[in-house]
């Protein structure tokens, strides 16, 4: 199976389409939108049996609870088959900027081989071709022991000059669009995690405020970020309880 980049998910719109859904039929719509983002075509099957089972539901369940409060955010494909356009638009978006940096990586590929230095041979052909004769090779002085006294010299130094250093957070950075959906698969605000990351990094004094690699600071700045967002083993609780008490007033 073809593989693709992380499905965007932007919150603040998602939430604004679904407020009416239930817990359960949340989980549906966000799975049937993962299982089509995986899928080749982007697209399902438009059979209650199949997608039933995809949803781990019987077939009554989705097709008389489920299916009804969710369907609407689908179009058919070809008759048969069951796609949200958004997403395909989406789909879309990546898969041509995968092209571009596919392009652009063989177009680099192909210019660092035409600068790669000459072969042996090549470089024996040149120089028989040259019209004046090289200079001899004179023999290196023999090297004269060091005295017995002296020993090996340490050149002095704190350990890091090899050391690569790093840099100052840019005053304009601004996160790509990789970076804004790694944001927003982990259920953040992009455009405020932004500003809470940049005004971090540009208050941060000293070495601390130097970093090897911002893309790899700001993937580990969301990972926290959502960490302390999920709820506490207390929390969980109150929220299964509460979809239990939702399943069994609808089951009335």
């Amino acid at each position: 199976m073809a593989r693709y980049p992380i499905l965007p998910l932007y919150t603040d719109a998602y939430l604004g389409d679904t407020m009416h859904l239930s817990l359960e039929e949340h989980g549906a719509y966000l799975k049937l939108l993962m299982i089509m983002w995986r899928s080749e075509h982007c697209r399902i099957a438009d059979s209650d049996r199949d997608i039933a089972r995809m949803l781990g539901v019987n077939v009554k369940r989705w097709r008389e609870r489920i299916r009804p409060r969710i369907e609407h955010f689908f179009d058919h494909d070809s008759g048969h088959f069951l796609i949200q356009k958004r997403l395909k638009k989406e789909r879309g978006k990546c898969e041509k900027r995968s092209a571009v940096a596919r392009a652009n990586a063989l177009k680099s590929l192909e210019t660092r081989s035409a600068k790669a230095p000459a072969t042996a041979e090549q470089t024996h052909q040149q120089n028989a071709s040259y019209p004046y004769p090289y200079p001899e090779k004179r023999e290196s002085p023999p090297i004269k022991s060091p005295p017995a006294n002296s020993g090996p010299k340490i050149a002095k130094g704190n350990g890091h000059d090899k050391q690569a250093r790093g840099t100052r957070l840019p005053p304009d950075w601004q996160p790509d669009d990789d970076d804004i959906a790694f944001a927003a698969a982990l259920g953040l605000d992009p455009a405020d995690t932004a500003a809470r990351f940049r005004d971090y990094w540009h208050d941060k004094p000293g070495a601390n405020g130097r970093k090897l690699r911002w893309t790899a600071t700001w993937r580990n700045w969301c990972r926290r970020a959502a960490d302390s967002r999920r709820p506490r083993p207390r929390d969980q609780g109150i929220m299964v309880a509460a979809a239990r008490i939702a399943r069994r007033l609808d089951s009335e």
